[in-house]
């Protein structure tokens, strides 16, 4: 098994080698939007129980996005990003860069 360092320097290369892929589609993508986000069991931590009990996410990331004309129908999203809480924080196992996908449908609710 490679050392930590070494992993997390691969990881942050792939990290590069996956945003460089997505840039070569920019000419194709909709939007571009920088976030930061959290992802938790509302149910579980603190205030609801102890503190220790919750796996959670916090990161920003840069995500590229392909939407449908005006903005409704299916989209897609694709993101790299790093968690705040560093290698293995906060009970999100793994190195310390993070990567989101997304796919779904929008519907416009008025006009």
């Amino acid at each position: 098994m490679r050392p930590a360092a070494d992993r997390e320097g691969v990881t942050v290369l792939t990290a590069v080698v996956v945003l460089a892929l997505l840039s070569t589609c920019t000419g194709c993508a909709t939007t571009f939007t920088v976030e930061a986000e959290h992802v938790s069991h509302p149910g579980a931590g603190w205030p609801c129980g102890p503190e220790n009990e919750e796996d959670a996410l916090t990161h920003v990331q840069a995500v590229l996005g392909w939407v449908g004309a005006g903005g409704v129908g299916p989209y897609l999203q694709a993101g790299v990003g790093a968690n705040l809480q560093g290698s293995n924080g906060a009970g999100f196992y793994g190195p310390t860069v993070t990567g989101t996908l997304r796919a779904g449908y929008t519907w416009r609710l008025r006009r």
